[in-house]
């Protein structure tokens, strides 16, 4: 879905952040070590470095999602974290049914 845009400009920055997200798995390991810059979030910006549109990776369970964010990203705020457990509830790993087995020995005389 979009907020914000209009279906054309939508339809261009999902696609952006379809390709940014494959540039970014194939030169993923060099962030790290060569460059020294452990992110994943890419932007758009303008001629004095400030981000006009960015867009930030979210992996949930086996999906990853891309926020695209206009300006200043509010990442604090109460929206986004209903989002992140909207997409939890829906995408993240299924919770287990059957209860957890113990693999430890109880301790000699202690008491059951």
């Amino acid at each position: 879905g979009s907020a914000g845009f209009g279906a054309e400009s939508a339809e261009a920055l999902a696609a952006l952040s379809a390709d940014l997200g494959i540039l970014h798995e194939r030169h993923r390991r060099h962030f790290d070590t060569s460059v020294g810059l452990p992110t994943s979030a890419w932007a758009l910006v303008d001629g004095a470095g400030n981000s006009q549109v960015g867009f930030w990776p979210l992996h949930i369970g086996e999906e990853r999602f891309v926020l695209t964010i206009v300006g200043i990203p509010r990442l604090h705020q109460r929206a986004f974290t209903d989002l992140i457990w909207v997409l939890m509830l829906r995408y993240g790993a299924a919770p287990s049914l059957t209860p957890a087995t113990s693999t430890t020995t109880p301790l000699q005389g202690a008491h059951p």
